[in-house]
């Protein structure tokens, strides 16, 4: 994900249930992804591209979340 926040992604993981259900939901929608994209049926490009907007909405939620904390500890 984001490989600066790694170590706060993890320790924050641990204490917020909020993040863990974001990066758990995460973790789905990109399993749901890649059997998507194994599927050749008609539509599934289109179903591929609501769930991988779905994912990166997630991603920025986790984003904004991590951000902040890692600032206030680094002072920058």
């Amino acid at each position: 994900m984001f490989h600066e926040f790694h170590d706060l992604t993890t320790e924050m993981k641990a204490s917020d249930r909020y993040l863990r259900s974001l990066s758990g939901m995460h973790r789905t929608l990109d399993q749901k992804i890649g059997n998507m994209a194994v599927c050749t049926e008609q539509g599934v490009p289109e179903q591929i591209r609501v769930v991988k907007n779905k994912k990166r909405a997630i991603k920025a939620g986790r984003y904004a979340l991590l951000q902040p904390i890692s600032l206030a500890r680094t002072g920058s």
